[in-house]
C-alpha cells in the first residue's frame, strides 16, 4: 500500500466547515483544499461514532467518488498501524482530541467501515438514484433490472427509433411526419435535425404536454402575435393604399428625383412602378421597392437625402417582411415540436420495450418516487433509517431535479427535533459559483446558492420553533461559510485572478457581489504570469501533405509552442514535462500541438478525450478490418492500399483499377504475378482475408501491428509517433469488447461503424509527459506550469455546430421544449427575451471557464493563442481579458518569443530546483528476434476440429444462395432426428419426430416435415444401419486425443459403435451427392475421418478401428480403408 502524507492542520473556515455539529454551505474557490474540507468531515463523523452506512456523499463525477473514496479508505487503513504520534497529530489536525478512547477508536475504524452493510456511500447521485430504484421498482413503477445507457447507446436507439419512425410513415403515407422531418433537415442539416430529435427524447413528458399535432402550429402563431390565415395574404393587404403611407413613397421619389443622379432616378422609377403594382404584386416585390433607400440589413441608405423618409420605409419594410420571418420561424418551430413528440414517445416505448433507461430517467423517476404521496414517504422512512448525514460535493454542478432528491432526502432534518428523538443529522453542501462551467450538460449553478438559502431558512425557523418552545435540545444551526486561501497558486498568478475578476465585475460571471480576494497560503511562493501577444503569420500559403486542412498559421504557431515548451523543460527553470499542462478552449489545435510536441522529442500524454473514429491510423486499420469483412468493397480496398499499411501510391492504383472488369480484388487477384508490388499486395490482402473467420478483433489488429505486415511500424514512420496514442486506444477498445461482446470481427466492425467511439481518459496524474486537454477536461486538476494555448479564440463560434441552433425554451405549463433558435431576422418575443438570457448565460460560464483555467496553475501561467485571420479580437475573448488583468495588476511589457504586446507579473522568492532529466535518451536497440516469426510452439496448438478442412481453401467460396441455405437446414434436422428417434419405440417415432419438427425444428410447412421424417425413418428402421442405430451405438459422441505426431484431434462424431475388439465411427453426409465407392469419396470428407480414426487408436488401444461415411440421399454406407 502506498504511503499516506500526514493531515494538514485545518484552518479558520476549514475547520469550521469540517465540524459535523453543524449544517453547513461551503463556498470554495479554487485550490482551497475543498476535498480536504469534505474528508475530513466524513473523517470526523467516523471518529464521533456515527455508523459508516449512515453518510451519503454526493458528487458529480465517478472520478470524483472514487478519489474521495479512496483518500478516506488509505486514511483509515493508515491509522490501524500508524505510531501513535503520528496518529496524535492527524487527530489534533482534523481538530479532535487526542485521548486514548479517540485513538482507539480511530484504529477500529477501518474495520468497521468494512463491516458495515452497503459500506460508506460515496457515489454520483445517478448512481444512487439508480440504486434507489433497483430497491423499489414496483414502487416507481419500473421494470426491475432496467439497465443505464451510455451515450454511445443512446446514440444507436436514437437513430433506429427515427429510422423505424420514418419507415413506418412512409409505408402509412404519412406526409406530415415526412414534410416535418424534410423541414427540420433544411433548417439544422441532417446531424442536426438528428440532435434535435434526441433532445426531445430527453423531455418527452413535457413534450407530452402538447396540443394535438393540427393545434401546435396555430398556438405558436398566436404565441408570436402573427395574423390569423394566410400571411402573404396579411403582407398583400398592408401594401394596399389605404394601409401603406403612399405619401411617404411619393415623398421619396421625389427626393430622388430632385436627386437626379442615376441612381436617383433608377430607384424613383423602382418606386413609381411599385406603386402601379396590384396588392399582391407589391408584397412579393417589397425588397426590390426598398433597393437603394434601404441596406440589406434594414438600415436607411447612407446616401439617401431625406433621412426621416428612408428611415420610415425602412421600418414598415422590415415590419413586412418580419411578418414573413416569423411566419417561416413558426412553421420550423410546429414541425420540429410535431416531430419531436412523436419522436420522443416512440423513444420512450423504445426504452421501456428493451428495459433501458438514460441518465434523465433515473433522475426523472426518483423524483416521482419520492414525490408519490404515501409511497414516497413510506420510501423515504425506509431511507431515513440508513440516511443520517449527506454531503453534497460540486453543489454548483446541479440542477432543479437533482437538488429536489436531496430536498425530499434532507426533509426531515430540519422538522421537528432530532436531536430529542436521538437522531444525529447534518446537511453538508459545497461548491463554487465561480466554478460553474457545465450548464451545456443541464447544471444550474443558481440552485445551489437557492438551496443554501432554503435550508438556511429551514434551520432558522427550526431554531425559532424551538426558542418559542422553550423545551429540548438546541437544534443545529446552518452556516454559510466561504474560504478563500489557496494552498496551490502563487500570488502573482492570484493576483491576476483577482483583477481579472473586479475589472471584468463579478456579474461578468454570474455572480451578486464580490467574492473575497484570493490569497495564497505562502505569499513567499515564487510565481509568473506571461501574457504572449497572438501568434500572426504575415501571408499564408498552401502547402500540401497530411495536416494541409490546417491553416498555415496553426501549423507554424503549433511548432512554435512545441519549441518554446521544449526550451521551457531544457532551461534553468524548476520544470519537467509532467509540470506542464497545456489547456485549450477546444480541441482543435490538439492533434497539431501533440504532433509538433512528438516532432521536438518532448514526451506528452495525447488528449484527455478522443473521438477515435478520426485519426487516420485508426482509418487505416477499420478499413483492413473492413476488407477482411467485404474484400469486394472496391472504394474501401482502393483507400487500405495507398494507406500506410500497403504503400502504394495513386500511379500504381491507377494501374491496377482502370479499365478492369470486376472488383478490385478480383483484378489484383488476377494480376498478382505481373510486379512485385502487386504480389506482396496481394499476399498481404491474402493473410488478412485468411483470419477473417476465426480471429476475433484484438488477434485480427495485433497481427497486423506486429506481424508481417509491420503496421504499427509503418504507421508511426507515416503519420508520426503520435498515432501510436490512438492505435492503443483502438486496440484497448477491441480487447473491451471481446469480453463483453465476443470476439466476432463483424459484429465489432458493426458496433465501431454505428457512432462515434469517444474515448475519455483519466489524466489526474501527470507522470512525466505533457499534459493536453481542454478546461472542462481539467476541472479538479493542477499543473506548476500551465499554458493556455487558444485564448483568442470566439467563443460564440465554439463547440458542436450540429448543436448551436438549438435552444431551450419555457413553453407556458407545458414546461421546457427543445426549440429551433430563430435567425437574427426571425428574433421576435418571446424568443428574443430567452435567446438574450442565453447569451448572457454564455457570456458569464466562458469567463466562469477562464477563471478555472488559470487557477489550475500553481507556479507559472501563460496565456497565449494565434490572431484572427482577419479583424480583430473578439470582445470578450480570454486574451483581452487576461490582458487588462495583468495591467490592473502591474504588470511591465515582456520580450515575448514572437510578436509584440507582451506582458510579465511576477512575486515571490523562488524555489530550491529539483534534479533535472534530460529529455534526450539512449536509442533503443531491439533484438533480431523481435522482428522475426515466431518458431512454431513446442507444445500442441489449439485442437484440430476434423469437421473443418484441416487445409483451407486459398480461396473463399461465394456465400450460399437460397437453395444451398434451405439444403443445409434440411440436412441439420436429419441429423437431429438421427439423434433424437433411435431410442424412442418404433409406433411411436413418426409422430414424435412430427411433433418436434413443428415445434422446436420450426418446420411450418406440413408436406415438409412429411419429407423430412420419411428419409430420416427410411434409413434408421433399414436393416443395413441396424448396428448404427442401435442401442448399443452413442450419438453425438465426444473424442479428444493427442496423437503421436503431437497434434490435438477434438470433435464429435455423429454415431459411435464400441465393441470388444472393434470401433466403429460413422458420420452422415446428408448433401445430395452420393459416391459410388470409397475411391470417390471427396479428400477432405476422407480426411475428416482418417483424423477421428487416428484419435480413437489412441484412445482405444489394440482394438480394430473402422470409419464410414453414410450418404442418407442413397442411402449408402461407405467403408473407408485404414
Amino acid at each position: 500500500m502506498r504511503s499516506v502524507d500526514r493531515l494538514k492542520p485545518l484552518t479558520g473556515n476549514q475547520e469550521a466547515a469540517s465540524d459535523p455539529s453543524i449544517h453547513a454551505a461551503l463556498s470554495a474557490s479554487a485550490g482551497t483544499g475543498k476535498t480536504h474540507v469534505l474528508t475530513s468531515r466524513v473523517l470526523r463523523l467516523l471518529l464521533q461514532g456515527v455508523a459508516p452506512e449512515s453518510i451519503l456523499c454526493l458528487t458529480f463525477t465517478k472520478a470524483a467518488a472514487a478519489e474521495m473514496s479512496n483518500r478516506i479508505g488509505a486514511r483509515l487503513a493508515s491509522w490501524v498501524r500508524l505510531k501513535e504520534d503520528q496518529l496524535r497529530s492527524d487527530l489534533r489536525a482534523l481538530g479532535e482530541p487526542a485521548s486514548p478512547d479517540m485513538i482507539a477508536r480511530a484504529r477500529r475504524l477501518f474495520a468497521r467501515v468494512l463491516d458495515a452493510p452497503g459500506g460508506l456511500k460515496i457515489q454520483t447521485l445517478h448512481s444512487f438514484a439508480q440504486g434507489l430504484l433497483g430497491a423499489f421498482p414496483a414502487e416507481a413503477g419500473i421494470s426491475p433490472g432496467f439497465e443505464a445507457m451510455d451515450d454511445r447507446q443512446q446514440k444507436a436507439l436514437a437513430r433506429e427509433v427515427l429510422a423505424e419512425l420514418a419507415s413506418d410513415a412512409e409505408e402509412a403515407g404519412d406526409r406530415q411526419f415526412l414534410s416535418d422531418l424534410s423541414a427540420l433537415s433544411r433548417r439544422l442539416g441532417e446531424e442536426g435535425a438528428l440532435k434535435y430529435l434526441a433532445r426531445c427524447g430527453e423531455y418527452g413528458p413535457s413534450l407530452a404536454r402538447l396540443p394535438a399535432e393540427p393545434l401546435i402550429e396555430p398556438a405558436l402563431r398566436e404565441l408570436m402575435e402573427l395574423p390569423e390565415g394566410d400571411v402573404e395574404e396579411a403582407i398583400a393587404a398592408s401594401c394596399s393604399d389605404p394601409d401603406f403611407d403612399r405619401a411617404l413613397v411619393e415623398r421619396l421619389i421625389a427626393v430622388n428625383r430632385e436627386w437626379g443622379t442615376k441612381s436617383g432616378l433608377e430607384i424613383a422609377g423602382r418606386l413609381e412602378s411599385w406603386l402601379l403594382c396590384c396588392d399582391a404584386d407589391r408584397a412579393g416585390r417589397l425588397p426590390l421597392m426598398a433597393k437603394g433607400v434601404v441596406t440589406q440589413d434594414g438600415r436607411p441608405h447612407f446616401r439617401q437625402k431625406d433621412k426621416e423618409a428612408a428611415q420610415a420605409l425602412a421600418d414598415r419594410v422590415g415590419e413586412l417582411q418580419g411578418l414573413r420571418a416569423r411566419a417561416e420561424l413558426a412553421a420550423v418551430q410546429a414541425a420540429g415540436l410535431r416531430a419531436g413528440a412523436r419522436f420522443a414517445r416512440a423513444y420512450g416505448d423504445a426504452k421501456q420495450a428493451e428495459g433501458l433507461a438514460d441518465f434523465d430517467d433515473l433522475i426523472r423517476w426518483s423524483n416521482m418516487l419520492l414525490a408519490q404521496d404515501g409511497i414516497g414517504d413510506w420510501v423515504r422512512f425506509k431511507l431515513d433509517q440508513r440516511i443520517d448525514h449527506i454531503l453534497v460535493d460540486e453543489a454548483q454542478d446541479t440542477n432543479a431535479d437533482q437538488w429536489f432528491i436531496v430536498a425530499k432526502l434532507t426533509e426531515e432534518f430540519f422538522s421537528g427535533s432530532p436531536e430529542e428523538e436521538g437522531r444525529f443529522r447534518t446537511a453538508f453542501l459545497v461548491g463554487d459559483f465561480k466554478q460553474a462551467i457545465y450548464r451545456f450538460q443541464g447544471a444550474e449553478p443558481e440552485q445551489f446558492v437557492r438551496m443554501s438559502s432554503r435550508f438556511a431558512e429551514a434551520a432558522r425557523q427550526q431554531r425559532e420553533a424551538w426558542q418559542e418552545s422553550g423545551e429540548g435540545t438546541a437544534p443545529r444551526s446552518f452556516e454559510e461559510l466561504t474560504i478563500s486561501t489557496s494552498y496551490r497558486s502563487a500570488q502573482a498568478i492570484l493576483d491576476v485572478v483577482n483583477a481579472f475578476i473586479l475589472g471584468k465585475t463579478p456579474e461578468a460571471l454570474g455572480l451578486d457581489r464580490a467574492p473575497p480576494p484570493h490569497e495564497s497560503h505562502d505569499p513567499t511562493l515564487k510565481g509568473r504570469v506571461e501574457l504572449w501577444p497572438p501568434f500572426a503569420v504575415e501571408e499564408e500559403f498552401e502547402e500540401e501533405g497530411e495536416e494541409d486542412w490546417n491553416p498555415e498559421r496553426d501549423r507554424m504557431f503549433a511548432s512554435k509552442l512545441a519549441r518554446e515548451v521544449k526550451a521551457l523543460i531544457e532551461g534553468p527553470d524548476d520544470v519537467e514535462a509532467g509540470d506542464v499542462l497545456i489547456l485549450l478552449r477546444s480541441r482543435q489545435l490538439a492533434p497539431l500541438i501533440i504532433a509538433r510536441l512528438y516532432g521536438e522529442g518532448v514526451p506528452v500524454a495525447g488528449v484527455d478525450r478522443l473521438l477515435l473514429s478520426q485519426p487516420l491510423a485508426v482509418r487505416d486499420l477499420i478499413a483492413a478490418m473492413r476488407f477482411a469483412s467485404q474484400p469486394l468493397d472496391d472504394l474501401n480496398l482502393a483507400c487500405l492500399l495507398v494507406s500506410p499499411l500497403f504503400g502504394w501510391d495513386h500511379e500504381a492504383l491507377h494501374r491496377l483499377a482502370f479499365g478492369r472488369k470486376g472488383a478490385l480484388w478480383d483484378a489484383l487477384r488476377g494480376r498478382r504475378d505481373e510486379d512485385a508490388q502487386f504480389a506482396e499486395a496481394f499476399a498481404g490482402l491474402s493473410g488478412l482475408l485468411a483470419m477473417a473467420d476465426y480471429a476475433g478483433p484484438a488477434a485480427f489488429l495485433e497481427t497486423i501491428l506486429s506481424g508481417p505486415i509491420g503496421g504499427r511500424a509503418k504507421l508511426v514512420a507515416r503519420l508520426g509517433e503520435e498515432a501510436g496514442d490512438p492505435i492503443d486506444e483502438l486496440m484497448n477498445v477491441a480487447l473491451q469488447f471481446e469480453q463483453e461482446e465476443g470476439a466476432s470481427l463483424d459484429r465489432f466492425l458493426g458496433w465501431f461503424e454505428q457512432g462515434d467511439v469517444d474515448v475519455k481518459r483519466e489524466a489526474a496524474e501527470a507522470g512525466d509527459s505533457v499534459r493536453i486537454m481542454t478546461v472542462h477536461g481539467a476541472k479538479g486538476l493542477e499543473a506548476p506550469v500551465v499554458i493556455l494555448a487558444d485564448a483568442t479564440g470566439d467563443y460564440s463560434k465554439l463547440g458542436d455546430p450540429s448543436s448551436r441552433n438549438i435552444m431551450l425554451f419555457e413553453l407556458g405549463s407545458i414546461g421546457k421544449v427543445p426549440m429551433v433558435k430563430p435567425r437574427s431576422d426571425q428574433l421576435v418575443e418571446p424568443f428574443a427575451t430567452t435567446m438574450e438570457a442565453m447569451a448572457d448565460r454564455e457570456r458569464e460560464e466562458h469567463m466562469r471557464l477562464l477563471y478555472v483555467a488559470m487557477t489550475r496553475a500553481a507556479r507559472r501561467l501563460i496565456v497565449t493563442g494565434t490572431a484572427p485571420a482577419r479583424g480583430k479580437l473578439h470582445k470578450d475573448c480570454w486574451w483581452l481579458a487576461v490582458e487588462q488583468a495583468m495591467q490592473d495588476a502591474g504588470a511591465v511589457p515582456l520580450d515575448a518569443p514572437w510578436g509584440e504586446r507582451g506582458w510579465v507579473h511576477e512575486s515571490g522568492s523562488g524555489r530550491r530546483a529539483r534534479a533535472k532529466r534530460s529529455l534526450a535518451s539512449d536509442e533503443i536497440v531491439t533484438p533480431d528476434w523481435l522482428h522475426q516469426a515466431a518458431p512454431p510452439e513446442a507444445q500442441p496448438p489449439r485442437p484440430l476440429a476434423p469437421s473443418a478442412s484441416e487445409e483451407g481453401e486459398e480461396e473463399s467460396f461465394p456465400p450460399p444462395g437460397p437453395a444451398a441455405r434451405e439444403a443445409a437446414r434440411r440436412g441439420s434436422l436429419l441429423h437431429a432426428l438421427f439423434e433424437r428417434l433411435p431410442p424412442v419405440e418404433p409406433s411411436h417415432r413418426r409422430q414424435v419426430a412430427l411433433d418436434w419438427l413443428a415445434s422446436s425444428g420450426g418446420v411450418a410447412d406440413e408436406a415438409a416435415r412429411e419429407e423430412i421424417v420419411e428419409a430420416a425413418l427410411r434409413i434408421i428402421e433399414d436393416s443395413e444401419f441396424a448396428e448404427i442405430f442401435g442401442p448399443g451405438a452413442l450419438a453425438e459422441a465426444p473424442i479428444a486425443a493427442v496423437l503421436p505426431d503431437k497434434r490435438v484431434i477434438a470433435g464429435t462424431v455423429d454415431r459411435l459403435l464400441v465393441e470388444e475388439e472393434r470401433v466403429l465411427v460413422v458420420d452422415f453426409k446428408t448433401g445430395r451427392m452420393v459416391p459410388e465407392d470409397p475411391g470417390a469419396v471427396p479428400d477432405y470428407h476422407r480426411r475428416q475421418m482418417q483424423a477421428y480414426a487416428a484419435a480413437l487408436q489412441v484412445i482405444f488401444p489394440g482394438r480394430t478401428v473402422e470409419a464410414a461415411l453414410l450418404y442418407t440421399a442413397g442411402p449408402r454406407l461407405v467403408t473407408l480403408a485404414g
